[in-house]
């Protein structure tokens, strides 16, 4: 269960829990090791969840994936229907990258027996875009 955040600034943020998110989630940041969220991440789930666009930018390693993921996971996990996310990225690798990082975030909620949560590589030639991996349930 999530709990509400209430006059926190973003700079006194200093645990995954303070961003509103599920206990899931936070459960599964602690087992992957990330004990506090990054800049990025403080500035994101939480204007995220709320439904506002949010463009950010940071270093490599320092958690965009996760300030994207955790909160597209939090929202799937309310409401798994129709397709939900779609995640565009300039390479194949980097698309990769980004499912293995929304599998292991997600894992905690969503086991092997669920077929309805897949990863996809969708058709890019098709699309006319470059890489993309969307994921659905």
């Amino acid at each position: 269960m999530a709990t509400e955040v209430t006059h926190v600034s973003k700079d006194n943020i200093k645990s995954f829990k303070q961003l509103d998110l599920n206990d899931w989630l936070v459960t599964q940041c602690n087992t992957m090791g990330m004990k506090k969220p990054t800049p990025i991440q403080r500035n994101c789930i939480l204007s995220i969840l709320k439904g506002q666009d949010c463009i950010g930018c940071a270093k490599t390693g320092s958690g965009k994936t996760a300030a994207f993921a955790l909160p597209i996971l939090q929202k799937l996990s309310e409401d798994p229907y129709g397709i939900f996310a779609l995640v565009l990225t300039p390479t194949r690798e980097l698309a990769f990258q980004i499912a293995e990082q929304f599998n292991v975030l997600g894992q905690a909620y969503w086991s092997p027996s669920h077929s309805y949560h897949r990863w996809l590589r969708y058709d890019a030639a098709r699309a006319g875009l470059e890489d993309t991996v969307s994921g659905t349930r």
